[in-house]
């Protein structure tokens, strides 16, 4: 099951753009808030058992593979795996230009032993298109 944690829970799709870290002051704080609070969201479906259908805040694929019972699943291993949810702090933002933003956050779990990387991404509508939960690499990776 270890290498479970090496898989992201959601593909990116379409995103194949060269990828650069973005100045801290030139990251848009509103979208960084909707990536935070997307991924915010689900840990705490994770932590109630409260499980509902993406919204717009996603894409139409998101919604399709991150559904209901797709999301009790993942948070079960996450939950075996890692324990609950306690908290994110942001780290840095990659982009691909016009194609996607990548938000990357040091995430704390009560299980784990280190921190695990929370990774969302927004596509250039501002759409989540990818959520990730792996180990912590300095590096985009």
């Amino acid at each position: 099951m270890a290498s479970l944690l090496l898989v992201p829970l959601l593909l990116l799709s379409g995103c194949q753009a060269k990828f650069e870290k973005m100045l801290d002051a030139n990251v848009d704080q509103a979208e960084k808030s909707r990536a935070q609070d997307f991924a915010q969201k689900v840990y705490q479906a994770c932590r109630t058992n409260h499980f509902e259908p993406l919204g717009d805040e996603a894409t139409a694929e998101m919604r399709t593979d991150l559904s209901p019972a797709k999301q009790k699943q993942t948070c079960g291993y996450i939950q075996l795996t890692f324990g609950d949810y306690q908290s994110m702090d942001f780290v840095e933002t990659w982009t691909g230009g016009r194609s996607a933003h990548i938000y990357r956050f040091k995430g704390h779990f009560s299980k784990a032993t280190g921190v695990q990387e929370i990774r969302v991404v927004l596509d250039k509508t501002g759409k989540v298109s990818g959520f990730w939960l792996k180990p912590w690499l300095d590096t985009l990776g």
